[in-house]
């Protein structure tokens, strides 16, 4: 996320002076770019986290967009052999929202198989994930992950049988948990799991999940009197 075309001053509703952008750069082992940054987006969504993966044809990296009538859905922009293609939106969900909700996507791809979770809320919060088989270039129908008192703060892993494993924050009596769960294209592929228990304050950061010798490697905030961060494995089965 690149602010140089605004004053610099967010409070994560109306962006000031000019949009945000999304912009991004090759990077060579001793820590100098290759040639020069790019734009990848003209106007995006000012604070929701962006996050990219590697297919089979090169990179993708998925935002919170932003229209000028304030719709801030998923998009995504895919690296080509011809450079990078124009942003194409996951799904149309129709979320207008006058403020930025800090809750980006997760994507994670292998070869021409790719998958996005995300945050969103047109009517109610929603978490949902997509798929797709051809790079990130179309995908499926959303899959509801969730709907209600969940928070979003969403992470996701495509395994290795094609299907997804989505993890999110959910409301809990008195706290949040943050809960994981598999989904195929067709819907879910098991029960939600409970990891641990979390709040909803911004302190409490964003759960990530990461796949690691056929288990997943869970690490989040652990906020209170002292700040930790927790880890956690869990076999998968």
């Amino acid at each position: 996320l690149d602010g140089r075309h605004t004053t610099g001053e967010h409070d994560h509703e109306h962006g000031t002076g000019g949009a945000m952008t999304l912009r991004g750069a090759l990077v060579q082992p001793d820590g100098h770019l290759q040639g020069k940054d790019y734009e990848l987006d003209g106007r995006v969504c000012d604070c929701c986290q962006t996050d990219a993966a590697m297919t089979g044809e090169g990179a993708v990296v998925v935002y919170r967009d932003r229209s000028d009538d304030e719709v801030r859905d998923i998009a995504i922009v895919r690296q080509t052999t011809d450079g990078w293609s124009e942003p194409v939106h996951v799904s149309n969900d129709g979320w207008r929202i006058d403020a930025c909700p800090v809750n980006g996507p997760a994507v994670d791809a292998r070869g021409d198989d790719v998958v996005v979770a995300w945050f969103t809320a047109p009517d109610k919060p929603r978490v949902r994930v997509a798929f797709s088989g051809d790079g990130g270039r179309t995908f499926s129908k959303p899959v509801e992950v969730a709907s209600g008192k969940v928070a979003g703060r969403v992470d996701v892993v495509l395994l290795a049988d094609g299907r997804a494993v989505v993890s999110w924050l959910a409301d809990a009596p008195g706290a949040a948990e943050v809960r994981v769960q598999r989904f195929a294209l067709d819907g879910a592929a098991g029960a939600a799991m409970t990891i641990t228990r979390s709040d909803v304050a911004r302190s409490s950061g964003f759960p990530q999940m990461v796949l690691a010798d056929g288990r997943l490697l869970f690490a989040w905030t652990e906020s209170g009197a002292v700040t930790r961060v927790r880890t956690a494995l869990a076999r998968l089965r």
